[in-house]
């Protein structure tokens, strides 16, 4: 599966008036918005740093989304190289396959969860 999100430059509003969104660069189209979540659901009220804070995160997604895509192709490729014996041996051969083995582990997982295959709470 791939993702089918609306691409990106996102960017987050500052929180005004219990209203948060996120918006597409050019400003066309909106992708996020929440009235005052915090009472919606009955939480702690959030500051508006940490609201933005939050936005933030979420409108740097399309970008993530593409770094952990290179990231894994990157990794992927090193790995097999590795393996195929095209790149020299050393002694630390075998904590950087490991390292990178784990790191391939958490970028995979990271994409399932942005495609929509891993959405358990």
């Amino acid at each position: 599966m791939s993702a089918k999100f609306t691409p990106g430059d996102w960017y987050a509003e500052q929180p005004a008036m219990g209203f948060s969104a996120i918006r597409t660069r050019d400003g066309n189209k909106l992708i996020f918005a929440l009235a005052n979540p915090s009472a919606a659901y009955g939480d702690i009220e959030l500051s508006d740093e940490e609201k933005y804070a939050n936005l933030a995160l979420l409108a740097a997604a399309p970008k993530m989304y593409e770094a952990l895509k290179l990231a894994q192709t990157f990794i992927a490729e090193e790995l097999a190289c590795r393996e195929q014996s095209m790149l020299p041996a050393s002694d630390d051969d075998g904590i950087y396959v490991t390292a990178a083995q784990n790191t391939l582990k958490v970028v995979e997982a990271a994409l399932r969860k942005a495609d929509g295959e891993d959405q358990h709470p």
